[in-house]
């Protein structure tokens, strides 16, 4: 009979089948229970992970940094300049002062003093129009954030304690940072 020698094949191939795989339960049972070489690719795996993770925050906190540093680079580059500035300033307003004190000026002289004024006057406004701001403090409370006192004394007519009572170098800041502080005399008993 034909069919006999298929049966006997399609019975081996069963009985092979069986025997290679397991019932259900078995295999479950045995999946559950995870094999030593498994658990430690799991934990090497949540370890590389979490390293992976810590990387990428490091990265980002950097790049968070230079950005910030970048822009404070660029936003406070002029400080430099501007304190030379007003350097400048200073000479150009002591000039100012000593050429008030001539008599008798000659058309010259009262010509070179108008220009130094205009070169004064047009440096001040360079300087305001880039976050540049001159102050004086005359009458108002010594702050040591803001000012360098150079002398005291003591109090006259409606001074009170602690104030600023001559100016004798204006100050400069630089958005709400000090580029220099104003020199004073303050009132103090």
């Amino acid at each position: 009979d034909p069919q006999k020698p298929k049966e006997a094949a399609k019975k081996k191939t069963t009985k092979a089948t069986s025997e290679e795989n397991p019932p259900k339960e078995e295999a479950t049972q045995e999946c559950s229970e995870e094999s030593p070489e498994l658990q430690q690719a799991k934990e090497k795996a949540k370890e590389m992970e979490k390293k992976w993770k810590m990387a990428l925050a490091d990265q980002q906190n950097y790049k968070k940094i230079m950005e910030r540093d970048l822009k404070n680079a660029k936003e406070y580059a002029i400080e430099s300049f501007a304190k030379q500035m007003i350097d400048v300033s200073d000479n150009l307003a002591r000039g100012l002062q000593n050429a008030a004190k001539e008599e008798q000026p000659s058309p010259q002289f009262t010509a070179l003093v108008d220009g130094v004024k205009l070169t004064h006057d047009i440096l001040h406004k360079h300087l305001q129009a880039n976050g540049i701001k001159e102050y004086s403090p005359l009458g108002e409370e010594f702050d040591p954030n803001l000012h360098t006192a150079l002398y005291m004394r003591p109090p006259q007519n409606e001074e009170k304690v602690n104030d600023v009572v001559e100016v004798v170098s204006t100050g400069f800041t630089f958005k709400e940072r000090v580029l220099r502080s104003s020199t004073v005399g303050v009132a103090k008993e």
